[in-house]
């Protein structure tokens, strides 16, 4: 082994030298790391500085005095006495972790990456389980290209520690815009690690590219381990304002596992499906408004139930369509048990995102009571219009009472 001057270089030359080894480049993780991680490891000595005087050949108290002296050091004056002790504890037990890592830390600081490698990735043979050691090399791995390695390290330290996942969730999606990421990323995912779910949510919800998200989902679909309804909800959350009516649909049919394309519509029968808007219902309801799924009141199976104050505007429900252009008929089956004004409920063919005014063709609702009935609505949609929007809606009516109504049935025919 080395002798232990070529691990303490001169502090006050090198001003360069991160002196405390812990500022890589994941020196805000590693920081509140440390706290929980490293320190707790040199307090299972209780006290190592009084093991060492009662001791001074014991390697383990030796290496755990190290590392708290590291995770405590405040000038670059103190790097030296450290390096000095990490070394004393590997000669006297040359597999401890903790003063690997602490000398691993401390070369990179000086500038030797190599030697910092070979260092950490020695400590990292002989136990994974050290976090920090895994949190530097899978910086380390990233910059030389080894996507692999970089992952298997992410995923050592996520696995391990719940408190790194928001910091490394958010390296890995800064990373995930470069193609050599994508299926190292969805290998790792497809093992189901404790914090898949975290990492798609955060690729749905991400700046990114939505082809960078589309990618990774259909790679984990060829490994057999699609994503679920909830791990894709964010990512459809972006297509409500259908600037990308291409790669919504087809990211709808090939990613969702209870699409249908050939459905003009889905869940016309409010039966419920497992499946994310955009292309399936979205409710809304607040105070006073509701949109959600009953039993149907006067025959079978489930209708959807609306209901609000009446003077004021509602949106309960809408969906989003992927119609060629064309004629179609719309139909459902509305039933009221109480009388309700002409148009009071309204349902809007539009074009366009979820926040489009432009309107297609609308039709009133209104219902013969104590009964279903049928409303029919013919339609086109022409080239320039490559999205639209079912949306249904009450009209607010000053000094109206409460309106309620249930609709069934609702499907589309081309003409």
């Amino acid at each position: 082994m080395e002798s232990e001057q070529s691990y303490v270089g001169d502090g006050r030359a090198k001003h360069t030298r991160l002196w405390r080894a812990l500022l890589i480049v994941f020196a805000g993780f590693v920081a509140a790391l440390s706290v929980q991680y490293g320190l707790g490891n040199a307090l299972e000595s209780r006290n190592p500085q009084l093991a060492v005087q009662i001791d001074a050949g014991n390697g383990s108290a030796l290496s755990n005095l190290a590392n708290a002296r590291m995770l405590a050091a405040k000038t670059p004056e103190e790097i030296p006495e450290i390096a000095k002790l990490g070394s004393q504890a590997l000669i006297e037990s040359p597999l401890q972790i903790e003063a690997l890592r602490t000398i691993g830390f401390i070369e990179d600081g000086d500038g030797n990456a190599t030697k910092a490698r070979q260092i950490l990735g020695i400590a990292s043979k002989i136990s994974k389980r050290d976090a920090l050691t895994q949190a530097w090399l899978f910086d380390r791995y990233y910059r030389e290209g080894r996507m692999g390695n970089a992952l298997e390290a992410a995923d050592i330290v996520m696995r391990q520690e719940r408190g790194s996942w928001d910091f490394l969730v958010a390296e890995l999606l800064k990373f995930s815009d470069d193609p050599r990421m994508v299926n190292p990323i969805a290998q790792t995912l497809s093992y189901n690690p404790n914090w898949r779910g975290t990492f798609l949510e955060g690729l749905g919800r991400s700046g990114k590219t939505p082809q960078i998200a589309y990618q990774i989902f259909r790679r984990l679909q060829t490994l057999g381990q699609p994503a679920n309804t909830a791990e894709l909800t964010a990512y459809f959350s972006r297509f409500h304002d259908a600037s990308m009516p291409a790669l919504s649909w087809q990211s709808w049919t090939d990613l969702v596992p209870a699409a249908k394309s050939g459905d003009l519509i889905r869940d016309g029968g409010f039966e419920g499906i497992d499946a994310p808007p955009p292309y399936n219902w979205s409710f809304y309801q607040s105070d006073g408004v509701y949109a959600e799924r009953v039993a149907n009141p006067k025959g079978v199976g489930r209708a959807l139930y609306l209901s609000y104050g009446g003077d004021s505007l509602a949106n309960f429900a809408n969906q989003m369509l992927a119609l060629k252009p064309g004629t179609y008929r719309l139909a459902l089956n509305v039933y009221a048990e109480a009388a309700t004004t002409k148009n009071q409920f309204i349902l809007y063919l539009r074009c366009g995102g979820i926040n489009t005014t432009r309107e297609i063709e609308k039709i009133d609702l209104t219902a013969t009571l104590g009964q279903w009935s049928t409303k029919r609505l013919d339609f086109k949609v022409d080239t320039g219009c490559p999205t639209q929007q079912i949306w249904v809606s009450g009209l607010g009516r000053p000094g109206s009472k409460d309106a309620t109504m249930w609709l069934d049935n609702v499907r589309l025919t081309p003409l």
